[in-house]
């Protein structure tokens, strides 16, 4: 289920994953509602956290590149 950026978009994304342009942004942020809408009873921040905690446990949500996010939740959401 993890659908990487469009290769329209690849350009779009920093080396380290970080969406820089409008349409990287919609595109990591429609990957991760794609996913919430499959687990409704789950908050979106009860989502992004659990995501986050895939990365390393230890490591704040603010310092997960965008790209790992959205792929994480994915996973998590296919875990569920």
């Amino acid at each position: 289920m993890n659908h990487p950026v469009p290769p329209e978009h690849a350009a779009d994304l920093a080396a380290n994953g970080r969406a820089v342009t409008p349409e990287a942004k919609r595109a990591v942020i429609e990957r991760i509602l794609a996913a919430w809408e499959k687990v409704p009873a789950r908050r979106l921040g009860q989502l992004l956290m659990r995501a986050g905690e895939m990365e390393d446990p230890l490591m704040p949500l603010r310092f997960v590149e965008d790209e790992r996010l959205a792929g994480n939740v994915e996973k998590y959401v296919e875990g569920q």
